[in-house]
Order: C-alpha cells, then sequence, then structure tokens
C-alpha cells in the first residue's frame, strides 16, 4: 500500500489564497522596473563617452553593428525597421553594450596575443637539429626469455 503526502504552501483554502503570490510577482516586477528606470537615467548621460571609448577601443564594433542594421533593414524590412525602432529608444543600452562587445573584443584579442607569443617562444626552445640519414635501432629479441613473467 503507497502512502501519498501532499504539501500545500499557500493557498490554504481561503478565497483570498492567490492575493500573496499576486503581490509578491507585482513587487518584483516593480523593483525590476526601478532597476531599470535607474539604469536608462545613468546610461542616458553616460552614452556620449561611451560612444567616443568605443570608438575609440575599437571602432568595428559600430561599423559591424550598423551593417547588421543595414542588412536586416535589406532582407527582413519588418524586422529591421523594429530593430531601428528599439536602437532608437533604448540607445543608452545599445551604447553599453557596443562599449562592453569592444572591451570584450581587446581583451580576446591581446589574450590570443599573448598566447601566440608564448607559442613562438616555445616553439623556439623545442627545435632540434635535424640530421640527414636513416636512424639507427636495435632489433629485440621477441621472445623476451630474459624477462620475468609474473
Amino acid at each position: 500500500m503507497a502512502i501519498y503526502r501532499e504539501f500545500r504552501v499557500g493557498n490554504n483554502g481561503g478565497p483570498f489564497g492567490f492575493l500573496l503570490p499576486l503581490l509578491m510577482l507585482s513587487a518584483v516586477i516593480f523593483i525590476f522596473y526601478l532597476f531599470f528606470k535607474g539604469l536608462y537615467y545613468v546610461l542616458n548621460y553616460v552614452t556620449p563617452v561611451l560612444l567616443v571609448l568605443t570608438l575609440l577601443i575599437d571602432w568595428k564594433v559600430i561599423w559591424h553593428f550598423l551593417i547588421y542594421l543595414w542588412q536586416s533593414l535589406r532582407q527582413q524590412p519588418f524586422f529591421g525597421v523594429v530593430l531601428v525602432a528599439l536602437t532608437v529608444v533604448a540607445y543608452p543600452f545599445v551604447s553599453g553594450y557596443l562599449f562592453f562587445k569592444a572591451v570584450l573584443n581587446l581583451i580576446i584579442r591581446r589574450k590570443l596575443k599573448q598566447m601566440q607569443q608564448n607559442a613562438n617562444r616555445f616553439d623556439s626552445f623545442t627545435e632540434v637539429p635535424q640530421e640527414e640519414g636513416f636512424t639507427e635501432y636495435v632489433e629485440i629479441d621477441e621472445s623476451a626469455s630474459h624477462i620475468d613473467k609474473k
């Protein structure tokens, strides 16, 4: 015989049992709203600086983003228009994204250059002069009578 246990959290059968989770959900959504509103406000003032720094760090990031917008307008016009509209409305977030991408590209390029220099340095130490001719070897007796077998 199986025994089933039921664990109920929240609704104890009352008519207003749904109210507390609904209030908690609305509070979380309100906190997210305030967070993103504040982030938008701060990024709105920092946007020109971020765009100039992005141009100085890696101007190709902005160029590739503009190419992406142009291609989306040509290939999927509705999606392209929506993308351009979102770029205009959320320009502080776009500039932050482009700055973050430029910094990551810079870090990755430096790390790859460092790894390549380390690999070149390692290759210069491991070079063995090659002699022309055949390698000498000794044939080993396959009977292995001199080896103790356990």
